[in-house]
């Protein structure tokens, strides 16, 4: 049965069982009148992540919903589940990803690459295609604050980068989806793309290909990778303002400003920073 939270704000987290899907709980559960639904694959996660929140906040409400991005299905239940437990849906965060490092002319199960998209790409999709209606109606029927969605994507899908071809192929389409959708809905809800560097995380180590990262090794200095505290400041701030598009760091938006105009200058950057080499034999890959 659906409550009545006109004074309460629900928050709607994909991908909530780790990384930055699960400091943004932690931080959210921090804020007054706040009612959380934790989604993601690994349920005893998000019950574990839903008992420390209610631990540091016995006020927040947290619903956990076992959600695979990449089946359809299962974004259409997310989706039906809040609104059926609330009656409403104010900010829909979504984090669920994963990623591939690789040459691409090394892959050993060329699978991954459409995995990466069913998750990356097709699970922020049918997820907002269910969102929509009633986030729609809902600000049709209030007509006050508009509804918010924050799609937490990469400036792996405004620069192409090495060992990460698939990985930026998904993040390309959901930046170009998102920029699309918010012209059509505008008037209704609010869209803020974000687009982080490299977040310390352990979406590297629980990356797809497990086997074919051990080969390789990045030219990135680990201890650089940006913290998740500071990455995750970054983003409520950004869904706070309401910003459209926010790429950070700075090093990063200005290579987003200046690759259109100078492409060789900063693709010799963007492989000295983010490239490495693999030491794969060339096996033949899977079709």
């Amino acid at each position: 049965m659906a409550t009545s939270l006109s004074s309460s704000k629900v928050i709607v987290i994909t991908g909530s069982s780790s990384g930055i899907g699960q400091e943004l709980a932690l931080i959210y559960s921090r804020r007054p009148n706040v009612n959380l639904v934790l989604a993601s694959r690994n349920t005893e996660k998000l019950n574990a992540l839903a008992t420390k929140i209610l631990e540091l906040n016995p006020n927040c409400k947290c619903l956990v919903v076992s959600y695979d991005a990449s089946k359809e299905q299962d974004c259409k239940f997310l989706i039906e589940t809040v609104i059926k437990e609330f009656g409403r849906l104010d900010l829909l965060l979504l984090c669920a990803g994963v990623s591939y490092h690789n040459q691409f002319k090394d892959t050993k199960d060329l699978n991954v690459y459409r995995e990466m998209m069913d998750i990356n790409y097709f699970g922020y999709m049918y997820t907002t295609f269910y969102a929509l209606p009633f986030m729609i109606k809902q600000h049709e029927k209030e007509n006050g604050v508009k509804p918010q969605i924050g799609v937490i994507s990469s400036v792996s899908g405004e620069l192409g980068l090495p060992l990460r071809a698939g990985y930026c192929a998904s993040k390309f389409a959901v930046n170009g989806f998102f920029q699309a959708l918010r012209l059509e809905v505008d008037k209704h809800i609010d869209i803020t793309l974000i687009l982080p560097t490299s977040v310390n995380t352990p979406m590297r180590e629980n990356s797809l290909g497990k086997d074919e990262i051990k080969n390789v090794h990045f030219n990135e200095d680990e201890s650089k990778r940006m913290s998740i505290n500071v990455c995750c400041e970054i983003i409520t701030k950004s869904i706070d303002c309401r910003k459209k598009k926010v790429v950070f760091p700075f090093s990063n938006y200005l290579a987003t400003v200046l690759q259109p105009v100078f492409p060789t200058f900063i693709e010799n950057i963007l492989k000295k920073k983010a490239g490495g080499n693999a030491t794969n034999n060339h096996p033949k890959a899977k079709l």
